[in-house]
């Protein structure tokens, strides 16, 4: 019986009390140590929760605080939701709701976690706990009430539901909460809730308030340890970091234990600011013993011959960045001790006899590094490696000395924060006092432009009217753009009077300004520009915004490739946009690498406009235009793969498909006459072929391969847009692949790296949940996929020399070939049903890979024999 409540109140309680009855029986004589047991909550669960709707305000905060005491409330609120659930009856909806609503206001207190583990009487019970909250029974149920009963609460979102939690954590810190124990428990269990949301509880344990709590959980976490440094690096991934930051993170970093595993996976988020802060953070006095180990795991690693064959380009890169940071921290000796190593000289062989220019330039670049830093000079001294190491060592920018950590180790941990602005988001935002202090600074040695007036669109019918009527305001005059200052301020102009005029000029007049302008304005307006023309949204609903816009991002990218790619790729990344700005970008890129390369688009007419004392007189220039190669009628994609699709396709067809097959095709697929892009003229940038590797494509087939889920890469996860994501991306790789053909110092490594992306996805199409044929499942994403698939396949064979790719990715041609076949068996009724022109496509590429491996079958089974 318990204590507080007498025989009489619990024959009060079973026999529909009145208001007056509950508040003497649950307010002034219950006592919580004694009396919420099971008994009590099923008896108000039974006969009090049905009546809540009509109780007064003190009686509905009282049964929260009940229910909310310990557990069993919790655990018997859910059980009831659940029994109503599993009925499916309608008419139980607003027993539901009532329930449900109970259990959000019970959850909601943000004192909840301090009061359950402070009734907790066993180990038993926090485990329980964590089972309810951070395992799948709470989480689950909020999401089961929103799919049957629309029942929405802002907790059925991840990560809404860990910020809460993640609060109700922080309320257990500021009320003194010392059983460290139990507070790394919970604060495991948030990290493990969800690997993506998760990690976001550091930027509240990055300060100066809770960092000693955050040393006292990871002291208290032996068995985790590992864990929790993941996810702060994984939370450090996220944020913005600047260079004069680098040191302060990297003594926060050194209260935790970092291991090889932990090395490897930073190196994995090609994130180079962290990578320099991991580094730094395992330098000490004497010989950095943890940096050193981890050194000569990776570098064993990175020079395998199978390492090097099966693993993306960019990311060998990735590791080759951290091997050289870590030369320059290491002393003579320990740098001789590597020289003298077989497994070091091996590795460097290794990569030297690789047939990959890009390989071999990294073998060699570590040798240099390692022997540079013995003798004082390099070994290879070829001008092409001298040129790849500059640019290499560029890339990597400031590299701090040891000498300046090691001062700054005698700083207290707590006294770092001051140097640091935590919890910054990775994109930097670009407010308007910022634009205006750049403009400013510039605003005394740049002239006025031209001022025109730009006449509304009825401004001549009212004129008369307009001038007799006082209240009606006149609009001022605008002005063209004529400096790039100009272009960021009209870019950025708020909703005033001339904000639609202002906005439509620069966009009209942008992309040409932007072609124009010098490389040095145009390097320090580059990043606001982009900025400005990725976030603007077309308020004023002007003609051919999308158009307008997307020539002045490429101008941009276009007229400095060098900066602007890396800056458009940082904001695919990590910017706060939505999917459509993000294909923007991605179409900004593929444009740009076309457009420097010399192909002409008719969705993008864009030229680097001429001043008059450059042009012929008129009537000659007319004539000499008559030369002009004519634009495009269809998009680019439409065009490539017109010409991609051969005739000869349903000449063989009989061969291809076998006696008694008919391969149905329809005439929208053959080659049409004049559908094909026009040639490209030369390139509109002398260094393309230098850098369309190093700056368009392989930072973005670098992204890609960071996409790891489960050990296997298979593009962006962003829920029901993952395929038109990860589709686009895949043909942007394509067209900026077809742009480097013939010449590219790195058009090896470039179908390599189009390998590797394609390969692993041949796993995916219609196997994602063990489809059979007749499973629609999930179709329309794996038809995006396998398009874009077949866009890159189609774009290398067309483009490679035959023999070339027989000697080369001989096991790739035949992974896909034998691929194609076993899809166009078994699914050729799905893919045709869902889109004819790709079903023309995977034969096309059937087709070419059977003629192929037809043509060089002597050669193949010569190459067998030996």
């Amino acid at each position: 019986m318990a204590k507080g409540l007498g025989q009489e109140d619990w024959a009060i309680l079973q026999n529909q009390p009145s208001v007056e009855q509950l508040r003497d029986s649950l307010i002034t004589k219950l006592d919580f140590q004694n009396d919420i047991d099971l008994k009590l909550i099923t008896l108000l669960l039974n006969n009090v929760v049905d009546l809540s709707d009509t109780l007064p305000a003190d009686l509905k905060d009282q049964l929260i605080k009940i229910f909310g005491y310990n557990l069993i409330g919790i655990n018997c609120l859910i059980n009831k939701i659940k029994f109503y659930l599993s009925e499916e009856n309608v008419l139980r909806f607003q027993d539901i709701k009532r329930y449900f609503d109970l259990l959000i206001k019970v959850i909601g207190h943000d004192d909840l976690l301090y009061r359950l583990l402070q009734n907790l009487s066993s180990p038993l019970q926090l485990k329980e706990l964590k089972s309810v909250f951070f395992g799948s029974k709470l989480f689950t149920l909020l999401n089961q009430c929103f799919v049957q009963y629309q029942l929405e609460t802002e907790y059925s979102e991840r990560g809404n539901y860990i910020a809460k939690f993640t609060n109700q954590f922080l309320v257990l810190l500021d009320k003194n909460y010392s059983n460290y124990h139990e507070l790394s428990e919970i604060f495991v269990s948030i990290l493990k809730f969800d690997i993506d949301t998760s990690p976001k509880i550091f930027s509240h344990f990055i300060t100066q308030e809770y960092f000693p709590y955050l040393l006292h959980i990871y002291q208290n976490s032996k068995n985790n340890n590992e864990l929790i440094t993941t996810h702060l690096i994984k939370y450090l991934n996220s944020i913005s970091i600047e260079e004069n930051e680098i040191i302060p993170y990297a003594i926060i970093l050194r209260n935790f234990q970092i291991n090889c595993n932990i090395v490897e996976s930073t190196i994995l988020l090609n994130n180079l600011t962290l990578l320099k802060i991991l580094i730094i953070s395992l330098l000490d006095e004497n010989d950095s013993v943890t940096l050193f180990q981890c050194f000569q795991q990776i570098i064993n690693g990175w020079g395998q011959q199978i390492f090097i064959s099966k693993t993306a380009l960019s990311l060998q890169q990735n590791y080759s960045r951290f091997l050289v940071i870590s030369i320059n921290y290491f002393n003579l000796e320990q740098n001789r001790k590597i020289s003298e190593e077989p497994n070091f000289l091996n590795s460097i062989t290794n990569r030297i006899s690789s047939v990959s220019d890009r390989v071999r330039s990294l073998g060699m670049l570590i040798g240099d590094c390692v022997f540079e830093k013995i003798k004082g000079e390099k070994v290879f001294k070829i001008d092409q490696q001298t040129d790849f190491e500059q640019t290499f060592m560029n890339d990597l920018g400031l590299l701090f000395e040891k000498d300046d950590f090691l001062k700054y180790l005698e700083t207290r941990v707590m006294d770092v924060f001051k140097d640091i602005k935590t919890g910054k988001p990775r994109r930097k935002v670009l407010h308007q006092e910022d634009i205006e202090q750049t403009v400013a600074s510039l605003s005394e040695r740049i002239p006025t432009s031209m001022k025109i007036s730009v006449p509304d669109d009825n401004e001549d019918e009212d004129m008369e009217d307009s001038d007799d009527d006082p209240s009606l305001a006149k609009k001022s005059e605008v002005h063209i753009p004529l400096y790039l200052k100009d272009l960021v301020t009209y870019l950025t102009a708020s909703k005033d009077g001339n904000s639609y005029e202002m906005n439509k000029l620069a966009l009209t007049y942008g992309s040409n300004l932007i072609l124009r302008s010098n490389i040095k304005d145009l390097r320090f307006y580059n990043e606001a520009l982009i900025n400005c023309l990725i976030g603007l949204n077309n308020n004023f609903n002007i003609e051919n915004f999308d158009d307008l816009r997307l020539k002045c991002l490429v101008g941009c990218c276009c007229g400095d490739p060098e900066e602007s790619t890396s800056i458009i790729i940082k904001l695919f990344l990590s910017g706060d946009y939505s999917l459509q700005q993000r294909l923007v970008l991605l179409t900004t890129l593929s444009l740009s690498a076309r457009h420097s390369r010399g192909f002409t688009d008719n969705n993008l007419e864009l030229k680097k406009p001429e001043f008059p004392s450059k042009l012929l007189p008129p009537h000659l220039h007319k004539q000499f235009m008559i030369y002009e190669t004519s634009l495009m009628t269809d998009p680019i994609e439409k065009s490539l793969e017109e010409g991609l699709i051969d005739e000869t396709m349903e000449k063989n067809r009989e061969k291809l498909m076998g006696a008694g097959n008919i391969l149905r095709i329809s005439s929208k697929l053959r080659k049409k006459e004049q559908s094909f892009p026009s040639n490209p003229t030369k390139t509109r940038i002398v260094n393309f072929y230098k850098i369309v590797g190093s700056k368009f494509y392989f930072p973005l087939t670098n992204i890609w391969f960071t996409l790891v889920e489960n050990g296997q890469q298979l593009g962006f996860n962003v829920g029901n847009y993952s395929a038109i994501l990860s589709s686009h991306f895949i043909k942007t790789i394509g067209l900026i692949l077809h742009t480097a053909f013939p010449s590219s110092v790195d058009i090896h490594d470039m179908i390599k790296e189009a390998f590797n992306i394609v390969i692993p996805l041949t796993a995916k199409i219609f196997k994602s949940a063990n489809k059979s044929p007749n499973d629609t499942t999930g179709k329309n994403d794996d038809l995006l996929i396998l398009d874009s698939m077949t866009f890159v396949v189609l774009i290398i064979l067309d483009n490679s020399n035959e023999q070339f790719l027989i000697n080369f990715y001989l096991n790739e041609l035949a992974v896909l070939k034998n691929w194609l076949a076993d899809l166009l068996s078994n699914y050729s009724d799905l893919i045709e049903g869902g889109d004819a022109k790709l079903f023309g496509k995977c034969y096309a590429c059937l087709f070419r890979l059977n003629e192929l491996f037809e043509k060089f079958q002597r050669l193949l089974i010569g190459e067998d024999m030996i």
